[in-house]
C-alpha cells in the first residue's frame, strides 16, 4: 500500500463574512459545474495551504484572508493554516489529535537550519527528507512541493504535459521524485555516490602530490636516496669529532668556568635593576611637573579671588540706574521679583553653611580641579585655594628627595654594571685569546658538518614524502575500487527491481489504453530512462494530437501510477490524486470519458478491501460534467454561479470568469 494522504476538510475564511467549509471522504469525489465557479481553486487553495505556490484568481487575492486544510499525512492528523497576505511565508500546524500546536513552519528557505513545511511533509508521509536533486546550483533537496506536482493533474496539465516535463529546468527533479517515489532511490547508493566522490577527490590530489613531487627530484639537483645517505652518515661522524673537540677546548681554556657564569647571573641583574630605576625615575619626573602645573594654577586663583574680593566690596552696595556699558537706562524696565536690576538673572541665594568633616559622602574632585567662586563664601575659597597650594608645595619638596635618592641609586647601579662587564671581559679574554684561532676553526667546522647533515636529512625527507604519497594513493585508488564495486553491486540489485517496475507499468500503462479505447494505440510502455509513457514506440507528447488522445494518455500514466503503487507495500507514492477536467478534449458523450471514470471508481473501491479499513486511497476528480451514464458511489459535488465553490464569497458572475490557465506554479522550497 503506498503512503496515506488525505484531504478532509478545506476552510475558505474571508475577510468579511462567515468562514466557508468542504469535508471530503475518502474513495472518489466528483466535482462538477460552471465553469469558473471556483473548482479549480479549491485545490490551488488546498495547495497554497500545504506551503505551495498557488495560481490566484481575483476573489483569492482579494477576498481570501487564510486558508486551512485538514489532512491525514501518514499517521498523522493535522490542520495547517496560512494566510494570503499577512505573514504569507508562514504555515501554521495544528495536531488534531493532542488539540495542540504542532509548529510554525517557513514557505521557502531562511538559512541552512531553517525549517521547512515541504520537509515537515515529508517527514510526516514517512518520506526520505535529504534526496538530492542532481546537478542542482546551489545544492538542493527535494521536497513536498515535488511530490505534489505527481498527485496534482491540473487543468492546464491534464492535455499537454506530465508534471512539467516539457520544462527543462524541471526535469532532474521531476526524475528523481518519480525514483524516490517508486523506491528506485537508494539511501545507500546515495551514500555510495558520495563516498564514491570523496575518494575520487582523494585520488586526484594524492596523484597531483606525486606528480609535483617526482617532477621536483628527477629535475631537481637532489641526489639519488642512497648517496643522501652516505653524506648523512657522514656529516654526522664529522659533527661528532668537532662536538668532542670543541668541549675539549672550552675545558681547556676556561671559558666555562663558574666565575663567568655567576658575574654573567649578576650582571643579568643589575641589568634589570637599572631598567626598573629608570622606570621609576620618568614616572615620578611627570608627577613632578603635574604637581608644579597645579601650584601654578593656585596661585592663579588666589590672585583671582582677590580681585574679585575688591571688585565685590566695591560695587555690592551700588544701585545702578543706567546701564554701566551702554550708558541707557534701566529704571523704566521690568524686573522680576528676585532678579539682579541689572543683568535680569535670579539672585544667588545664601548657601546655608556647610559642615566640615574628615570625610565626604561626595565624591572626590579630581587633583587638578578648582574650585567655583562663590559670591559671599570668597574668604573660605581662598583659604581652601591657599592650603591646596600648600599641600602641593610639600609634596612636590618631597619628590625632589625621592627623585635625587634614585638617581643616586641609578649612578651606583651604572658603577656596578660597568666593573661586572670589566671583570667578565677580563676573564674570557685571558681564558679564549691564547688558543682563539684554534676555537674559531672547530667551531666553523662544526657548523659545516651540522648544515651539511641538515641538507642530507631534508633531502632525504623528500624521498621519503615520495613513498608516502605514493602509499596515500595506491590506498585512494583501492578505496575508491572498492566504492565502485560495492556501488555496482547495487546498482545489479537495483536494476532487478526496476526490471520487474517497468515492466508492470507498461502492462499497466497498456491495460488503460486500451479500456479507455485510445484510438490508433496498439502497445503502449513506461520508459525506463525518462519515465514518461510511450505509445506504439513514440513518445506520448510526439504524437499528433486528435480526438483528445493527449489526455487519454495521460490519465492513463497517472492512474498506472496510482495503481501501481497501491499493489506494492513499500512504494512511497501517496493514494492520492486530483484529475483536473479530463473531459476537456473529450466529449462526455464519448467512449472514453465513460471508461476514464469507470476506472475511477473501480480504482477507489478496490483501494480498501475487505479487512483492511486503514488503506484508504483519494481521488478527485474536477469537471463542467460528469459522462453520460456515470454514477458514482462516492461524494459528488455541484458548484454554480448562485452556488459557487466558496460558497460565502458571492461570485461575479459569468462575464467576469477568468479560468485557471496558463502555467503551473510549484514552489521549490
Amino acid at each position: 500500500m503506498s503512503t496515506t494522504f488525505l484531504i478532509e476538510a478545506l476552510e475558505v475564511i474571508p475577510y468579511s463574512g462567515h468562514a466557508d467549509r468542504r469535508e471530503f471522504g475518502p474513495g472518489l469525489n466528483v466535482i462538477v459545474g460552471d465553469s469558473g465557479a471556483g473548482k479549480s481553486t479549491l485545490f490551488e487553495l488546498a495547495r497554497f495551504a500545504l506551503g505551495g505556490d498557488a495560481q490566484k484568481t481575483p476573489v483569492f487575492e482579494e477576498d481570501v484572508r487564510e486558508v486551512v486544510v485538514s489532512i491525514v499525512a501518514g499517521d498523522r492528523q493535522l490542520a495547517l493554516s496560512r494566510a494570503t497576505h499577512a505573514k504569507p511565508d508562514v504555515v501554521r500546524v495544528f495536531d488534531r489529535v493532542t488539540q495542540e500546536v504542532e509548529g510554525s513552519y517557513r514557505v521557502t528557505r531562511h538559512g541552512k537550519d531553517t525549517e521547512v513545511i515541504g520537509k515537515k511533509m515529508l517527514e510526516w508521509l514517512g518520506m526520505p527528507t535529504d534526496v538530492p536533486i542532481p546537478g542542482s546550483d546551489p545544492p538542493s533537496v527535494l521536497t513536498f512541493s515535488d511530490v505534489w506536482a505527481f498527485i496534482h493533474v491540473t487543468q492546464p496539465e491534464i492535455d499537454r504535459s506530465i508534471a512539467r516535463h516539457d520544462a527543462n529546468a524541471r526535469t532532474n527533479r521531476r526524475l528523481r521524485a518519480f525514483e524516490m517515489l517508486f523506491g528506485l532511490v537508494s539511501p545507500e547508493l546515495l551514500a555510495l555516490n558520495g563516498l564514491i566522490s570523496e575518494a575520487k577527490a582523494q585520488l586526484r590530489e594524492a596523484k597531483a602530490r606525486h606528480t609535483t613531487i617526482t617532477s621536483f627530484l628527477e629535475n631537481g639537483s637532489v641526489p639519488p636516496r642512497s648517496d643522501l645517505r652516505q653524506h648523512a652518515s657522514a656529516a654526522l661522524q664529522r659533527r661528532e669529532h668537532y662536538t668532542a673537540e670543541l668541549e675539549h677546548l672550552h675545558s681547556e681554556s676556561g671559558v666555562r668556568n663558574d666565575r663567568v657564569t655567576l658575574l654573567r647571573g649578576l650582571l643579568t641583574i643589575a641589568q634589570g635593576d637599572a631598567a626598573d630605576v629608570e622606570e621609576e625615575i620618568d614616572q615620578l619626573t611627570r608627577v613632578q611637573q603635574d604637581r608644579t602645573s597645579r601650584i601654578d594654577r593656585l596661585h592663579r586663583e588666589i590672585t583671582r579671588l582677590e580681585r574679585f574680593q575688591h571688585a565685590n566690596g566695591a560695587l555690592a552696595d551700588v544701585e545702578f540706574a543706567v546701564c554701566p556699558r551702554c550708558m541707557q537706562s534701566i529704571a523704566e524696565r521690568h524686573v522680576e521679583e528676585g532678579a539682579c536690576r541689572l543683568c535680569l538673572q535670579p539672585e544667588p541665594e545664601p548657601e546655608a553653611p556647610r559642615r566640615r568633616s574628615g570625610r565626604s559622602r561626595q565624591p572626590s574632585a579630581p587633583d587638578d580641579a578648582l574650585p567655583l567662586v562663590v559670591p559671599d563664601r570668597s574668604s573660605a575659597q581662598a583659604e581652601q585655594l591657599a592650603t591646596q597650594r600648600e599641600e602641593t608645595n610639600r609634596l612636590l619638596m618631597l619628590g625632589e628627595r625621592e627623585l635625587h635618592a634614585l638617581r643616586d641609586r641609578q649612578e651606583s647601579i651604572i658603577a656596578d654594571i660597568e666593573n661586572l662587564r670589566a671583570e667578565i671581559e677580563r676573564l674570557s679574554e685571558d681564558a679564549v685569546t691564547p688558543r682563539i684561532d684554534e676555537l674559531t676553526t672547530v667551531t666553523r667546522l662544526l657548523a659545516e658538518a651540522e648544515s651539511a647533515e641538515r641538507q642530507a636529512e631534508e633531502s632525504l625527507r623528500l624521498w621519503d614524502g615520495l613513498d608516502d604519497v605514493s602509499a596515500e594513493v595506491k590506498s585512494a585508488e583501492e578505496t575508491k575500487n572498492q566504492r565502485e564495486q560495492e556501488k555496482k553491486d547495487l546498482e545489479d540489485s537495483l536494476q532487478q527491481s526496476r526490471d520487474t517496475l517497468f515492466a508492470d507499468l507498461s502492462q499497466m500503462f497498456t491495460h488503460y489504453l486500451r479500456r479507455f479505447r485510445a484510438p490508433n494505440a496498439r502497445e503502449g510502455h513506461i520508459d525506463s530512462q525518462n519515465y514518461l509513457p510511450y505509445i506504439d514506440g513514440k513518445r506520448f507528447d510526439r504524437i499528433s494530437v486528435g480526438g483528445g488522445n493527449r489526455t487519454v494518455f495521460i490519465v492513463a500514466y497517472w492512474l498506472t501510477l496510482l495503481r501501481a503503487s497501491l499493489q506494492e507495500e513499500t512504494r512511497l507514492f501517496p493514494a492520492f490524486l486530483v484529475l483536473d477536467s479530463p473531459q476537456k478534449s473529450l466529449s462526455s458523450d464519448g467512449e472514453s470519458s465513460k471508461s476514464i471514470y469507470d476506472a475511477l471508481q473501480t480504482l477507489a473501491d478496490s483501494s480498501t478491501p475487505p479487512g483492511k479499513p486503514g488503506r484508504r486511497v483519494q481521488l478527485f476528480v474536477v469537471d463542467n460534467q460528469s459522462p453520460r451514464g456515470f454514477r458514482t458511489d462516492g461524494e459528488l459535488i455541484h458548484v454554480t454561479y448562485e452556488e459557487p465553490a466558496i460558497r460565502t464569497i458571492p461570485h461575479p458572475g459569468p462575464q467576469d470568469v477568468r479560468t485557471l490557465e496558463g502555467a503551473d506554479p510549484l514552489n521549490e522550497n
